[in-house]
């Protein structure tokens, strides 16, 4: 489904305009990094650890957010891909 964009006054005098479904938009996104299961559980339990007001704790909750645009970013970007 194309979308148009209309311009004129009143519909008397209207230029219509439809995309070029030849330009791809490309979707450019940080890179995902993976991190073994091991570490992670190592990390889990040293955050844990922490006093309640660590500034670690702020940093990984501020990398998880991170971490989940990312992964939102990815899969807008492969839905979005053109069709082969």
């Amino acid at each position: 489904m194309s979308a148009f964009s209309c311009i004129g006054f009143l519909g008397i005098v209207m230029e219509c305009t439809m995309p070029d479904p030849s330009k791809v938009t490309t979707i450019v996104c940080p890179p995902l990094v993976e991190w073994p299961v091991t570490l992670q559980q190592k990390a889990a339990a040293e955050l844990s650890a922490l006093p309640k007001d660590a500034a670690l704790r702020s940093l990984a909750a501020r990398a998880i957010e991170q971490r989940d645009l990312n992964k939102k970013c990815f899969e807008s970007a492969k839905k979005n891909a053109p069709k082969k």
